[in-house]
């Protein structure tokens, strides 16, 4: 993907059909019909698991606990903003020196400020609103190896303005817009990371992760051919999509899949005294 693209929340509504061998619908169909033959079938039960083995194996969502969402190596990273194109500012503790409440969109403004720039100037024409995303290719050099990297930025519209809590049906209508626009964005054989949407504790007030993780289980369940990673925190809880006949059905609490990586140690602000 070399070029920005913008996604209206009006342009879709309903995430996209499972990829596969066999669509749900069409697996269900001949399951139906060989049913309807078995008692003319001296193979029933062996044809049966031959065509149950022919879906495709449904992924798990990978949780990443530490690191940050930015710079996990993922080809994707989903930054959510509002729709005002403001971004809420840090705050140094008075007792440790350190900066606190650095959001996910500070983070990218302060790293990747061109990508930024067109996110706010769409919001200045009013073209980004609730629901909206936006795709900004960007690339950054590694720390650790000096190469050059290549990303992608999708913008996703949270909230009208920063100083409220986000708007669930516009984080719905967002991951919608993502799945339903697959191909466009060139996700398949593609990774994807996402903080916990809505659910920042840096000054608004947060959305509930267990409505919220729920939400971003079943629609994300559907990028069966795309790694999704959500980073979340020390405690919170995991949800993985449920899958029958390739279609998901329900969502359940998962401990599995959980990749722990080191937190990296912030450094304290050096205080000099005045000389007296």
């Amino acid at each position: 993907m070399t070029k920005t693209t913008i996604v209206s929340n009006g342009t879709s509504r309903k995430a996209s059909a499972m990829p596969g061998a066999l669509s749900p619908a069409e697996l269900a169909a001949q399951l139906d019909e060989l049913d309807r033959q078995a008692m003319f079938s001296r193979d029933y039960e062996e044809q049966r698991t031959a065509l149950q083995a022919s879906a495709p194996a449904m992924p798990t969502i990978t949780y990443v606990r530490g690191g940050n969402v930015l710079f996990d190596g993922s080809d994707f990273t989903v930054v959510p903003v509002v729709a005002s194109g403001m971004v809420r500012e840090p705050w140094q503790d008075r007792k440790s020196g350190i900066l606190k409440g650095k959001t996910i969109a500070w983070q990218a403004r302060q790293y990747f400020r061109a990508a930024f720039q067109q996110y706010q100037e769409a919001c200045d024409t009013h073209e980004f609103v609730g629901g909206d995303i936006m795709a900004v290719p960007v690339s950054y050099t590694s720390r650790e190896t000096k190469q050059r990297i290549e990303k992608t930025l999708i913008f996703l519209c949270v909230g009208d303005h920063n100083e409220v809590a986000a708007d669930q049906d516009y984080i719905t209508l967002g991951l919608q817009n993502i799945v339903s626009n697959a191909a466009e964005l060139e996700l398949a054989g593609k990774s994807i990371a996402l903080p916990k949407l809505g659910c920042s504790t840096n000054g608004a007030r947060s959305l509930d992760w267990d409505s919220i993780g729920r939400e971003m289980a079943y629609i994300l369940g559907h990028l069966t051919d795309t790694a999704v990673r959500i980073h979340v925190g020390k405690n919170d809880p995991e949800f993985q999509p449920v899958y029958e006949n390739g279609t998901v059905t329900d969502i359940s609490r998962s401990a599995a899949a959980v990749v722990d990586e080191p937190r990296a140690p912030q450094a304290k602000a050096t205080v000099l005294k005045a000389a007296k």
